[in-house]
């Protein structure tokens, strides 16, 4: 059975990840598309 300092712990990281997913979505698009100058990426 799992502690209870590790089952928040993966909550915690579940919720940034949530919050920060949208961000880094926009990143990956960016790095991929090729019409954009290598600073712009």
């Amino acid at each position: 059975m799992a502690k209870k300092s590790m089952i928040a712990r993966e909550v915690k990281r579940r919720k940034l990840n949530e919050q920060h997913h949208a961000a880094r979505e926009s990143l990956r698009q960016r790095v991929v598309d090729e019409s954009l100058s290598y600073d712009e990426r």
